[in-house]
């Protein structure tokens, strides 16, 4: 049996986390920052005034967007 710290545990946990999520259609809100070029402050503001894909709570510290509501966000704007 493999004991792992608690650093490596966070790290297995958190690479998991994504890549489940990304096998369901998910972004997290780091990820969509990313691919959009938007600030955080911007998004929220966008997301508060209906102007972007609101979140998905996945769960008590994790929110996601979905991939397919971004690209059709990314595709309006062109």
């Amino acid at each position: 049996m493999i004991l792992l710290d608690m650093e490596s545990t966070r790290n297995f946990m958190k690479q998991n986390t994504s890549l489940n999520l990304e096998c369901r259609g998910l972004l997290r809100r780091s990820e969509v920052l990313k691919l959009t070029g938007l600030s955080k402050s911007t998004l929220y503001r966008l997301e508060s005034s209906n102007d972007f894909p609101s979140a998905i709570q996945v769960s008590a510290r994790c929110v996601a967007y979905r991939l397919s509501e971004i690209y059709k966000w990314l595709e309006g704007r062109n």
